[in-house]
């Protein structure tokens, strides 16, 4: 790791009461998965697209690029999710500076028309 503050990666995190494997099926090849479990009668699932982007912004572009070409019957999944959240991870070491990113309006717009959530997630490495 660099002596500061960068990005890692974005998964995705899916929570439906509906089995998950048909929408994962179709996004395949463009993605991996992370977790893919039954708890509780709630299917929970976190994937990470293949080709990692080197910025936020691009990978959150690279996700809704795949979300919105899902095919009707794994769009009704999407839908019925309880959970869709982007969560963007960053490395931080001790004495870090600062780091910034940005993701564009147009970007979040498509994000919010996907109903998703954006959270972030900074690991600290001393």
């Amino acid at each position: 790791m660099k002596d500061n503050t960068a990005f890692l990666n974005i998964d995705l995190d899916l929570v439906c009461s509906e089995n998950l494997n048909p929408l994962l099926s179709e996004i395949q090849n463009k993605t991996f998965n992370l977790y893919n479990k039954k708890h509780n009668g709630v299917y929970k699932v976190s994937i990470e697209i293949n080709e990692q982007q080197n910025t936020p912004e691009k990978t959150l572009i690279e996700f809704c690029e795949i979300i919105e070409k899902l095919t009707p019957k794994s769009k009704k999944i999407w839908k019925k999710c309880t959970k869709k959240c982007f969560n963007i991870g960053f490395e931080s070491k001790n004495g870090s500076h600062e780091y910034l990113t940005k993701i564009t309006t147009s970007t979040l717009k498509r994000v919010v028309r996907l109903e998703a959530d954006i959270e972030m997630t900074i690991y600290s490495f001393s």
